[in-house]
């Protein structure tokens, strides 16, 4: 654990039920696996409704970084928050799109107030939607699967998932030098 400590972090601010993640250091693989964990903890323990992933300071970011970053994205929606990734650089997608890097499937805006904006409507509304009288199914006529796991068993799940490819070696291929 130590080890980690020398890692450059990027900066994680909670404002209202918003996690705003400002990269400002070169993203390497450790580096990135620190963001995520740090992403998903912050959001599982104070259960917040949107996460800002700034990287308007990451001037190289290659196609498995970039990958990484949007699975970390995927997986805060799993946890029930909604995300925007703001700043990427013209040289950046550009570099991207040249490296034939697949379609990403996440929301981007070009500065943090587009991307505050995106996810205002989701983080205001404090209370989940309730069911109104002319939806066709109520909540006491819904059937319930008894055998699904609880909200918290998934959650565990995917700390255990995560605990796991923190302590899985590397592929050799996938590392940028250090």
């Amino acid at each position: 654990m130590e080890a980690e400590a020398n890692y450059p972090r990027a900066g994680m601010y909670v404002m209202g039920k918003c996690l705003i993640v400002s990269v400002q250091v070169e993203l390497y693989d450790d580096v990135v696996v620190q963001v995520q964990n740090g992403i998903l903890a912050k959001v599982r323990e104070s259960r917040l409704r949107g996460v800002l992933l700034d990287v308007s300071m990451v001037e190289i970011m290659d196609a498995h970084i970039t990958q990484c970053l949007s699975e970390t994205l995927q997986m805060v929606e799993m946890l029930g928050a909604r995300t925007v990734m703001v700043g990427i650089r013209p040289a950046v997608a550009s570099a991207l799109m040249d490296l034939d890097t697949p379609p990403l499937h996440l929301r981007t805006a070009v500065t943090l107030e587009q991307g505050m904006a995106m996810l205002e409507p989701f983080i205001q509304d404090s209370e989940p939607a309730s069911l109104s009288e002319d939806d066709p199914v109520s909540i006491d006529e819904a059937e319930v699967d008894a055998d699904a796991p609880a909200v918290d068993d998934s959650v565990s799940l995917l700390d255990d998932y995560t605990s796991q490819a923190l302590t899985t070696p590397t592929d050799p291929e996938n590392t940028r030098g250090r």
